[in-house]
């Protein structure tokens, strides 16, 4: 399985869209910008027929140190949870 990086992006919607790779990484730029703030305010990022970017607060824990023994509670964590749309996980399924 091949893998896709940000400048294989650029370069394609350029192509495709006879815009300049300078104004399409700008504009990429800005739209991961606008969906970090988002998602960093504590909201959803709905994009319609991809999926859903959902921030949510992951709970500490206690791990127990495997050489000493030692317990240790972790701080509760921010991570941000991605749900497909039934379109894209139609697409994706066929």
């Amino acid at each position: 399985m091949a893998k896709l990086n940000k400048n294989e992006i650029i370069e394609i919607v350029s192509e495709k869209t006879l815009v300049t790779k300078k104004e399409v990484r700008e504009i990429i730029d800005e739209t991961l910008s606008l969906i970090s703030l988002a998602l960093e305010a504590g909201n959803e990022v709905n994009l319609t027929n991809f999926g859903t970017f959902v921030p949510k607060k992951r709970a500490g824990k206690t791990i127990t140190h495997p050489g000493t023994g030692l317990k240790i509670q972790s701080n509760d964590t921010n991570v941000v949870t991605f749900k497909m749309s039934k379109s894209f996980k139609d697409n994706l399924n066929q």
